[in-house]
């Protein structure tokens, strides 16, 4: 009997995988290529850590550290067997190069070195991408909340006006009446709040009817 076409979930999962590391191994190949794939992993390391989805090993409990350890352990056993002939062809090359001269230990010193310095330099690009990953992350936070305070200033601003313009319009009566709020005064005294306003109203009034600055000046003086 014939197989069916549809791959078992297993048979997906190992085709999935096998495709993710053939394509790696082609960005390897690409120094840019493997830069910009490594600053997306990192990247989306640093997502999942964010969100609580990765715990650091300082973080982790007895237990939550043995499991890694051990994961670790499976990891590099996979990694050596998908890999056998490494450790062959490192042999095979070591005992297959003649003696070092001088000139060629100077050469290979200065190989060395340069490969540490560039080690060391892609070191501290990571470091500052990963600081810088962090200040982009703290300025988004800090201009949604300055935004969010914006917003409750805006309201309470406009909430302001509209009390202020409804005490400012409202008849004296009214206007003393949301100024004592809460307070008992005797009625004597209310009288003469409301009668206040009253006298204040129409002073206000009649100045806004003057039209020269000098009869606004000669009103004033005698309003005072």
């Amino acid at each position: 009997m014939s197989r069916s076409g549809k791959l078992t979930a297993a048979e997906a999962k190992l085709k999935k995988e096998d495709y993710h590391r053939k394509r790696r191994d082609k960005l390897k190949n690409s120094p840019k290529n493997l830069e910009k794939l490594r600053e997306k992993e990192r990247l989306k390391y640093l997502k999942k850590k964010e969100k609580g989805q990765v715990k650091s090993v300082s973080a982790m409990n007895s237990r939550e550290k043995k499991q890694k350890r051990k994961q670790w352990r499976l990891n590099s056993s996979k990694y050596r067997e998908r890999n056998p002939n490494v450790r062959n062809n490192l042999a095979r090359l070591m005992n297959e190069t003649p003696p070092a001269s001088p000139v060629s230990l100077v050469e290979s010193g200065s190989r060395v070195n340069a490969v540490k310095n560039d080690t060391a330099a892609l070191r501290r690009r990571q470091q500052l991408r990963n600081r810088r990953a962090i200040l982009y992350r703290r300025i988004a936070k800090l201009e949604q909340k300055l935004k969010e305070e914006s917003k409750k200033s805006e309201k309470y601003r406009k909430k302001y006006t509209r009390l202020n313009d409804k005490i400012k319009f409202s008849s004296p009566e009214k206007k003393v009446k949301t100024l004592i709020k809460n307070t008992k005064l005797p009625d004597p005294i209310k009288k003469k709040l409301i009668f206040s306003e009253i006298i204040t109203k129409q002073l206000a009034q009649s100045y806004a009817k003057l039209k020269t600055q000098k009869d606004k000046q000669a009103y004033y003086k005698i309003s005072i």
